[in-house]
C-alpha cells in the first residue's frame, strides 16, 4: 500500500524557490534542498524528479506570480509613470530592507544559467518578451491618454524599461544604497516625461 504524501507540495516548492533565489542553482545542493524543504530525499525525488525539475517548477511559479503582479500593477496604476515608479520603488525597497539583497529570481537565472543553458535562455527571452509586451501596451495606452508625447516609440521605450528594470535588479543586489538606487529610478522615469 502506497503511503500518502504528508506535506503540502506548494509549501515545500515555495521553500525550494526561496533557497534557489538566495543561493542560485549551482550553489544549491540536494542536501540543501532536503533541509530547506523539510522532506526526505525519497519524497523529494518521488514528487519532483530531480534538482533541475525542482528549479524549473520554482522558476515557473515565481515568473507567474511576478508577471501577473506586474501586469495588474500597470493596469491599475493611475498613470504609466506612477505604475513604472511603483515597480522600480518595490525593487529599491526590497533591496534596502536587508543586508543581503536577493535581487530578482528571473534576473539571477539570466545571469547564472542563460550563458550555457539554451532551454533556459529561450524561456528567459519569452519572459522578457512578455514584460516588453505588457509595457508596450501600457505605453500605447498612456500615449492615447496624452500622458506622454505621441512621438515616443512605444516598443523602443518598452525595451528600454525592461532593460532598466533588470539593470536596477542587478545593481540593487550588488549595492543596496538607497541614494544610488533612487538616482537610477529618477533617471529611468525621466524617459516618460
Amino acid at each position: 500500500m502506497v503511503r500518502a504524501k504528508e506535506f503540502d507540495r506548494d509549501a515545500v516548492l515555495d521553500k525550494a524557490l526561496e533557497l534557489f533565489w538566495f543561493k542560485g542553482y549551482e550553489q544549491t545542493s540536494i542536501q540543501d534542498l532536503v533541509q530547506a524543504m523539510g522532506i526526505n530525499r525519497g519524497s523529494m525525488y518521488d514528487t519532483f524528479k530531480d534538482k533541475q525539475s525542482i528549479y524549473q517548477e520554482a522558476f515557473e511559479r515565481y515568473t507567474m506570480r511576478r508577471g501577473t503582479a506586474m501586469v495588474t500593477l500597470l493596469r491599475n496604476a493611475p498613470s504609466l509613470k506612477e505604475g513604472v515608479n511603483m515597480l522600480l520603488q518595490q525593487i529599491v525597497e526590497d533591496a534596502v530592507q536587508t543586508t543581503q539583497p536577493k535581487g530578482c529570481f528571473i534576473t539571477n537565472t539570466c545571469v547564472e544559467l542563460a550563458p550555457h543553458d539554451d532551454a533556459m535562455r529561450e524561456k528567459l527571452a519569452q519572459i522578457f518578451g512578455s514584460m516588453e509586451h505588457a509595457l508596450d501596451e501600457a505605453i500605447c495606452s498612456a500615449i492615447q491618454r496624452g500622458e506622454i508625447r505621441s512621438d515616443k516609440n512605444a516598443r523602443q521605450l518598452a525595451r528600454f524599461l525592461v532593460s532598466s528594470i533588470n539593470g536596477l535588479q542587478v545593481m540593487a543586489k550588488a549595492n543596496n544604497d538607497r541614494e544610488l538606487l533612487e538616482d537610477i529610478v529618477l533617471q529611468t522615469l525621466s524617459v516618460l516625461d
